[in-house]
């Protein structure tokens, strides 16, 4: 696999190279695909400036502090892990979270390749997304859900705690076929049927 990823950087290459290998045939498995159908490239910066205005230009959106990595056609732009460290809310992180991360951008670019093959949407919800993505890199193992947000918060993708979306994800591999999640990961308009009931059962389920 190391030929169809390629990482644009020099410092502890080889690491995350290791790391991405032992992760990456369980997900591959998830998604049903064999291998990857393009050359990944990983642009991972030492600059945060540089990082911040290739954001902006690639994304046209306002950079925020929080931000660590993108993506764009076929590649994944990170921070590096010393920069990293310095975004908001990632102060007191570990290697092993930030090759985390590099894994939680892996997947979004598995789950574009699988709706490119099986789905009728390039991308789907952002809790589905991005829960797929925290909760798959094991960022979240053991996740927890706020009741208190309502379904429509989902349904119009605000971005609500990436915590939460992680627990939808862990409650739909626990509760439902695995075709079901693919299903909703795939295409939007059946994820939108589908949203209130999982979110009403999730609720009932913490009462």
């Amino acid at each position: 696999m190391e030929q169809q990823i390629h990482i644009n950087y020099s410092k502890e290459k080889n690491n995350i190279l290791s790391y991405i290998n032992r992760k990456l045939p369980k997900l591959l498995a998830f998604f049903h695909i064999s291998c990857l159908d393009h050359t990944l490239e990983i642009f991972i910066y030492d600059d945060l400036l540089m990082f911040k205005n290739n954001y902006q230009n690639k994304t046209k959106k306002e950079y925020k502090n929080w931000i660590c990595g993108f993506q764009g056609k076929n590649e994944i732009h990170l921070l590096d892990y010393q920069n990293y460290l310095l975004t908001e809310g990632h102060q007191n992180q570990t290697k092993e979270d930030y090759l985390k991360l590099v894994i939680h951008e892996i997947i979004h670019d598995l789950h574009l390749q699988y709706n490119r093959n099986h789905g009728n949407e390039p991308r789907s919800f952002l809790y589905l997304t991005e829960g797929l993505a925290s909760y798959l890199s094991e960022q979240y193992p053991n996740p927890i859900f706020n009741n208190r947000i309502p379904v429509e918060a989902f349904l119009n993708n605000e971005v609500v705690n990436y915590e939460n979306y992680a627990y939808i994800i862990k409650f739909l591999i626990e509760n439902y076929e695995h075709e079901y999640l693919l299903k909703l990961i795939s295409n939007e308009s059946f994820a939108r049927k589908e949203t209130q009931k999982i979110i009403h059962n999730i609720k009932e389920k913490q009462i």
